[in-house]
């Protein structure tokens, strides 16, 4: 979108050509990058979403992700908040499904509705969205400047 302060396009495929996805993961940048995640106000001490970002970044396919496309983070600044919003392409819709069930608990299926063939997990500042297709995931950090 035009108001995105930042977009990132990853193409895991040809990043994976050109560097070793796993050697890099060991670099210091890399744990620095993470370390400075983890740093935000939704994530520090909450350890299921850490570990869930933490396969994000590592082995997105696991969560049921299609790791043959392109995947887009769009980062906006509004006022004292940082709206994040990621969008992948749906992998498999189970593991994905499983891997939210589980990261969200009990709140997975009370904060769950269906519209038009799009699920919906919203609760707070998250909202999880996703289909056969497609999975677009928005975050809101309060008072956090990446």
């Amino acid at each position: 979108p035009s108001t995105a302060d930042m977009v990132i396009t990853v193409n895991l495929q040809n990043l994976d050509k050109k560097v070793n996805l796993a050697q890099l993961q060991q670099y210091d940048f890399f744990q620095s990058m993470v370390k400075e995640m983890y740093k935000t106000p939704e994530l520090e001490g909450d350890t299921a979403m850490q570990l869930y970002f933490e396969k994000l970044i590592t082995e997105p396919a696991s969560l049921g992700f299609d790791t043959n496309e392109p995947l887009y983070l769009f980062i906006e600044k509004v006022g004292y908040d940082t709206y994040i919003t990621f969008v992948q392409k749906m992998g498999d819709r189970g593991r994905y499904e499983a891997a939210v069930q589980q990261l969200k608990g009990g709140d997975f299926t009370a904060n769950l509705t269906d519209l038009d063939g799009m699920k919906i997990w919203q609760k707070g500042t998250e909202l999880f969205t996703w289909n056969d297709e497609v999975v677009v995931n928005v975050m809101r950090e309060k008072g956090y400047d990446p």
